[in-house]
């Protein structure tokens, strides 16, 4: 046997043998090397796995996205992800969904790919009892901090809800490497300060604090959508952020009649007033993301419109997965509470908080 034949069957025997999941595509993305570390981590035999599609690994959601960044990676032979891992979730042979990173190798015929199952500890939770307001009062606050964060994130509640309810969106950003601020608006959740226009200076001084993370977006639901883009941040995420020509009937009598319980606003239907008293959003140039439900309330949609047309770099993207059906009823209060959950819905929803994360991922570690 010559050196090289003998040098090739140690290269096979190690791939082969190693616990590590390694794999090997071809440049349509057709799996050509299964070993057993990979038949360990996903379940197949490597007689399964071997001349099927990377799809039966991949969960259907995040499919497309996967094969579009496969496609300009084969097309290119350039990725960062041969230096950085790349975390995403998969799929086992039962179906059931795991965490994992890999690191990719680009070869003349496709590429490897050598895979672990994520069980790393993502960020640690801090309670911040440092940040203050501009005149002074204290913003309650908890930081969500990975080990090596790439930028930061505050991330801003709706009217009536607090921070607590934008867990699920901090979590998100924290799995990107993102530290996430997530802060109590003032009259909101355990802000004692009264509530009013102050709330768009609250978001400017935890923008300022999240800076020692480097650039810094906001990220906000609804009320805290508006906020955002009335920002200081580098970058903004506005979920259904509440701009519009003018609040429909219906949304005026949700806030008369159905006040959240964890508000403290000086009568029912405050809301109305207090957007006057923030005012419009600025135009800027910066970047911002607008996120919408794809049957979101309808004044919020054609809001949309007015914000591109002074926002250029506003790019607008509908979330379709998981949202309310429209009824079909007589009563035109009943058609119009389904549309009313999806908005208020959207800060929990996965593809939402997954789309905002990945989004912000791209511009915040370049």
């Amino acid at each position: 046997m010559t050196v090289t034949a003998e040098r090739d069957t140690l290269y096979r025997d190690i791939v082969e043998q190693t616990p590590v999941a390694i794999l090997f595509a071809d440049r349509d993305g057709v799996i050509r090397v299964w070993n057993a570390g990979a038949e360990a981590l996903f379940g197949f035999t490597a007689e399964e796995a071997v001349g099927q599609s990377m799809d039966i690994i991949i969960p259907e959601k995040q499919r497309p996205r996967h094969w579009e960044g496969w496609k300009r990676v084969m097309e290119s032979g350039v990725t960062k992800y041969g230096r950085d891992p790349l975390a995403v979730p998969a799929l086992r042979k039962d179906g059931t969904r795991i965490s994992i990173e890999f690191y990719i190798v680009l070869l003349r015929d496709g590429a490897a790919a050598i895979l672990r199952q994520v069980t790393r500890r993502v960020a640690d939770y801090i309670r911040v009892t440092d940040l203050a307001a501009p005149d002074g009062h204290n913003i309650p606050a908890v930081l969500f901090a990975p080990s090596s964060p790439r930028g930061a994130a505050v991330v801003v509640h709706g009217y009536g809800a607090s921070k607590r309810e934008m867990l699920g969106v901090a979590t998100a950003l924290a799995e990107k490497r993102i530290a996430a601020l997530a802060i109590d608006l003032c009259g909101h959740g355990e802000n004692r300060f009264a509530i009013g226009a102050a709330m768009r200076g609250e978001v400017d001084a935890a923008v300022a604090y999240a800076r020692r993370f480097g650039k810094v977006a906001v990220v906000g639901h609804s009320l805290g959508g508006r906020l955002a883009l009335m920002s200081q941040a580098d970058l903004m995420v506005a979920m259904s952020p509440s701009v519009m020509v003018q609040m429909s009937p219906q949304g005026k009598w949700m806030f008369e009649n159905l006040p959240a319980p964890g508000i403290r606003e000086p009568y029912s239907g405050y809301v109305l007033e207090l957007l006057e008293a923030l005012g419009p959003v600025p135009p800027h140039d910066r970047e911002c993301l607008l996120l919408y439900s794809e049957r979101d309330l309808q004044a919020l949609l054609d809001g949309a419109g007015d914000l591109q047309a002074h926002l250029p770099r506003a790019e607008k993207r509908i979330v379709g997965e998981d949202i309310r059906p429209d009824v079909q009823h007589e009563n035109g209060f009943i058609r119009y509470l389904p549309r009313w959950f999806n908005h208020l819905e959207l800060r929990f929803n996965a593809a939402a908080c997954d789309a905002a994360a990945e989004w912000l991922s791209v511009r915040l570690h370049v």
